[in-house]
Formats: C-alpha cells, sequence, structure tokens
C-alpha cells in the first residue's frame, strides 16, 4: 500500500479538521488502512444476499464508513472521541476526493449518514431505490480508496 500524495489544498483541509479539535495526527498506519478496506469489500460481496432495504443501506453505509477509517488511518489522522466522528469521516471523504471522479459519491456519503440515522433514531423507513444507491455509493468509495492507496 502506497497511498498517492495530497494536493497542498487536501492537507490544509485535513489541518483544519486537525486544529478544530475534529481530528487527530497520528502515525499513518497502513496495517489498519488494509484491515478497514478488507471489512469494506467482504460486507459489500455479502450485500447481495440481502433482500431487506434497511439492513442493505446499514451494510452500505458501514462500509462507506469503513472507506473513510482506511483514508483515515493511511493519511495519519484518527477521529477525535465524542459526537460527529461519523460527520467527520464524511468530510474526510470529501477532501480526498474533491475535484474527482468520485467526488459526488464523497459528498453522498452525508445523505447515507442522515438516512441512517433517520431510520436508526427515528424508526423512518427507506426504500430499495435509496438502499440501492447506498451500495453503489460504497461500490464507488471503495474502488476509489483502493486506487489512491494503490492496494
Amino acid at each position: 500500500m502506497k497511498p498517492q500524495e495530497l494536493s497542498a489544498v487536501q492537507t490544509l483541509a485535513l489541518q483544519a479538521l486537525v486544529n478544530s479539535g475534529r481530528l487527530r495526527a497520528v502515525p499513518p498506519d497502513l496495517k489498519k488502512a488494509e484491515r478497514f478496506l478488507f471489512q469494506s469489500g467482504e460486507s459489500l460481496s455479502e450485500i447481495g444476499k440481502i433482500d431487506g432495504a434497511k439492513l442493505k443501506h446499514a451494510i452500505a453505509y458501514d462500509s462507506a464508513h469503513d472507506v473513510a477509517e482506511s483514508l483515515v488511518a493511511a493519511y495519519g489522522y484518527a477521529t477525535t472521541n465524542g459526537t460527529g466522528q461519523h460527520q467527520t469521516l464524511g468530510e474526510v471523504l470529501t477532501i480526498i476526493f474533491t475535484e474527482s471522479v468520485n467526488e459526488s459519491a464523497a459528498e453522498m456519503y452525508e445523505q447515507l449518514r442522515t438516512d441512517r440515522n433517520n431510520i436508526r433514531y427515528r424508526s423512518n423507513e427507506i426504500g430499495q431505490a435509496q438502499a440501492n444507491a447506498a451500495v453503489q455509493c460504497a461500490i464507488t468509495l471503495l474502488t476509489a480508496a483502493k486506487k489512491i492507496l494503490a492496494t
């Protein structure tokens, strides 16, 4: 694994998250990054066996979350404890994939997170189309992360 270099703009944006206390700088952990990518891929490989929209969406969201965790670990960051960790991971995805063909998938993570919270905390329903879009988002993010991290 050899992560692509970040641009100056990306580095500054990640540093701003550190300065705000939402991320902390740690040594890059490529083994952890690999484990998160593996978890993401493993989850997505099983998702075709699932019919229920709620469960399919939850697995897709967790898979996208694992992609974000892999990027954070590979580039030498960790989320800080407390509220807002999942939102911070979404911001990291947007920073990493900015101005790439995968930028819209990174931005969609926030919608997946919102949907997940609405399902979990408000018992909102979710349709198959939303679940399928979540799966496609996770697949796109995983594929892109593997390229960026040169796995």
